[in-house]
């Protein structure tokens, strides 16, 4: 018996041996499996962050791109506009000189007060150059003086101003844009005017397209002559984009002021 005794304690070692190193190699097939398995998610995260930075990248070059060119067209309008404004301008001086070209040389003549008598020496045929009146010198449009108000434009006549010289002026109110004629026309005025009003409409253009009223309550004078210049001032407007909402023709002719009854527009 005691034989069999130590062989089954030899055997039970030997089987907690066979135990012990089958759960040491499960243990180290465990342990190899969890690191695989690591490596393989940190080979995806790692794979992951370089297509997620090269999409990024993609994305930062297509937006520079689209920046450029957003970039150029800018450039491209501008230069486009900027070469408009000047066509505009060239076209308003070349009307302006010819409509100059075409005005009388000789300077309007006031009349008489009442109660004098103009003294007259009548021509003769010996001398007959004694009538005709020296063309008087062109004289250049004054330039646009500095106004205190920014919302304000106002461009002086050139000197010598007469006691009732006629005045223009530009106010803009609440959106509303109002063309203000003053004073007394003469024949001969809307010529040396129309440099003026060409300034005042081009500062109310540069608003922006839309409606402008000239006021002609406190304008008298020459009924031609003021029909003249709201022609220019409609051609003007015209090449400026502007609608020009100007008063209906004075009621009477011989009353020498426009007529402040209804109003009529002139699509330009």
């Amino acid at each position: 018996m005691p034989g069999s005794t130590d062989l089954l304690t030899v055997s039970i070692w030997w089987g907690l041996v066979a135990l012990v190193a089958v759960l040491v190699v499960a243990l180290v097939g465990f342990v190899t499996a969890v690191y695989r398995r690591q490596q393989r998610i940190h080979e995806d995260l790692v794979r992951m962050q370089r297509e997620l930075h090269d999409r990024l990248a993609q994305i930062v070059r297509v937006t520079q791109a689209a920046s450029d060119r957003a970039l150029t067209m800018v450039e491209q309008a501008w230069q486009a506009s900027a070469l408009r404004s000047d066509e505009l301008r060239r076209q308003i001086r070349e009307e302006i000189a010819a409509v100059q070209a075409e005005a009388p040389a000789s300077p309007p003549r006031l009349a008489p007060p009442p109660g004098r008598e103009r003294a007259a020496a009548p021509a003769t045929e010996e001398s007959p150059s004694a009538a005709a009146p020296a063309p008087a010198p062109e004289r250049e449009p004054s330039p646009p003086t500095p106004t205190a108000a920014p919302r304000l434009a106002e461009w002086e006549l050139p000197t010598p101003p007469r006691l009732d010289e006629p005045r223009f002026t530009l106010l803009t109110a609440n959106g509303h844009r109002t063309l203000r004629c003053t004073g007394e026309l003469q024949p001969g005025d809307e010529v040396r005017l129309l440099a003026t009003v060409s300034h005042l409409l081009e500062e109310a253009a540069a608003g922006g397209p839309g409606q402008v009223r000239i006021d002609t309550s406190a304008l008298a004078g020459d009924p031609e002559v003021a029909e003249r210049l709201v022609a220019a001032v409609i051609a003007t407007g015209r090449e400026l984009g502007l609608t020009i909402d100007l008063p209906s023709p004075p009621s009477s002719p011989g009353n020498g002021r426009r007529g402040r009854g209804g109003r009529r527009r002139a699509s330009a």
